[in-house]
């Protein structure tokens, strides 16, 4: 017999994985996971020719992906639509780490595998295969 999805049940699903990512500009670690949905989306439209850099041309965008993605103990977002303008302001190699790793975390449709396979290299050194 099939399980239907339920609010209920729904509400008891997993959280998503994080990754602990530090930051040492500000000397501390953050956890950050895999991307929402919509942010997801925002990127593949940013990116439509492939070029994973053109999401750098998008303003805001970068600052939106580490709103998204830093979340606390609990799975839940750390920032609120109040920190934008602060979050925005900030050196960018001090976003980009937390941004990259939300990146890297969320499947946009290739395993794995298939990502090595394409990009025609193997782990880099200090990679890890999780």
């Amino acid at each position: 017999m099939a399980t239907y999805l339920t609010r209920e049940r729904f509400q008891s699903l997993p959280r998503p994985k994080t990754q602990d990512v530090y930051v040492e500009e500000w000397d501390v670690t953050a956890h950050v996971r895999g991307l929402s949905a919509g942010i997801a989306m925002d990127i593949i439209a940013a990116a439509g020719n492939g070029n994973p850099d053109d999401i750098l041309k998008v303003p805001g965008l970068i600052t939106r992906i580490v709103m998204d993605a830093v979340v606390d103990e609990d799975g839940r977002r750390l920032f609120v639509g109040t920190d934008f303008d602060e979050l925005d302001g900030k050196p960018i190699q001090e976003l980009m780490p937390l941004a990259m790793a939300a990146i890297d975390m969320t499947n946009f449709g290739e395993t794995k595998d298939a990502k090595t396979k394409n990009s025609g290299t193997g782990p880099s050194a200090g990679s890890s295969s999780g």
